[in-house]
């Protein structure tokens, strides 16, 4: 008899993990909501350029383990900027930083080849936190689950509680995204991240011009077809510019891709500033410029995957 109780307990264990996972699988795409009380500025009102990772809640760039981008990308960098921004520390500091493999370890098969979205590692965080390097100064194991009781509570206190996407396909998405990086659309003192995932095979990068503002400075201009790579926004510039026609100019007033409109995807000027996880070697000191028109492609058509990118909502304290 008690067997069968366990066994009935299980069942309705799992049967519960799979209720919580396809509504999970329902909400991955609600869109951020704005607050009431805050209008959205326009992009006068907007500085030309915002650049979060020069604060001191930006961790140093990082060099992934195996293929462990959407987890550097979102524990990384997202949640440590995030976290240590609500609780004003600093994440250059080695304690103040969130463990990447913590939550990949649970799901990459003891396998550095295995890739594992992001959004099942803040499905993680939010049932169960994260560590930081403290809890689980783990860098390049895939073999190894953090273990200790008080160290999965240290752990659960960092929590995610939401995660949002922001479609930024045309002007109006990209006016959101900007207002969320500058203030996290909500006039904060401090803007936020934000993660997209492209394809890295096929990614093709240029260089702006000596006239630029920020002279021979990478500027990705097209990614490849099959999505998987993460890469996080940590910035925006007006200013950064390419010009894809060849036509000796530099314009966003003019239908340069021939669809009788004029679109975000016939703009030659602007720019977000992302942040990769291939180390310094990457890009320049590992980060570099994406051409707002790449917004409006998918990520089959050298864009980003659903035209969106994605953000969190982590809170200062929990218990």
């Amino acid at each position: 008899m008690k067997n069968i109780q366990n066994i009935t307990i299980l069942v309705s264990l799992i049967i519960f993990l799979f209720s919580a996972s396809v509504q999970a699988q329902k909400t991955f795409w609600q869109e951020l909501p704005l607050e009431q009380s805050h209008k959205l500025k326009s992009a006068k009102a907007l500085p030309s350029r915002v650049d979060n990772s020069v604060t001191k809640f930006f961790p140093e760039i990082i060099n992934q383990h195996g293929w462990s981008c959407n987890q550097a990308s979102s524990v990384g960098y997202t949640m440590t900027y995030e976290m240590n921004q609500l609780r004003d520390l600093d994440s250059h500091e080695w304690e103040n930083h969130y463990a990447p493999l913590f939550p990949w370890n649970f799901l990459n098969r003891c396998n550095p080849s295995v890739g594992v979205s992001y959004f099942d590692t803040w499905e993680i965080i939010k049932a169960a936190g994260c560590a930081t390097f403290v809890e689980f100064p783990v860098y390049n194991d895939t073999r190894v689950w953090l273990s200790g009781y008080e160290k999965y509570l240290a752990a659960m206190k960092n929590r995610v509680i939401h995660n949002y996407a922001i479609y930024a396909g045309d002007q109006e998405g990209l006016l959101k995204l900007k207002n969320y990086v500058y203030d996290h659309a909500a006039g904060e003192a401090h803007g936020g991240l934000a993660n997209v995932n492209i394809a890295s095979g096929g990614m093709a990068i240029g260089y702006t011009n000596d006239e630029s503002h920020d002279p021979q400075a990478p500027i990705l201009y097209s990614f490849g077809e099959n999505v998987g790579h993460a890469l996080t926004v940590v910035g925006y510039d007006d200013e950064i510019g390419y010009d894809f026609n060849n036509d000796g100019q530099i314009t966003n007033d003019l239908d340069i891709n021939g669809d009788g409109q004029l679109t975000l995807a016939d703009w030659e000027k602007g720019a977000l500033i992302l942040a990769n996880t291939w180390g310094k070697g990457w890009g320049r000191e590992g980060k570099a410029y994406m051409m707002y028109r790449l917004l409006t492609k998918d990520g089959h058509e050298g864009g980003i995957w659903n035209k969106s990118v994605h953000v969190v909502k982590a809170v200062k304290e929990y218990e």
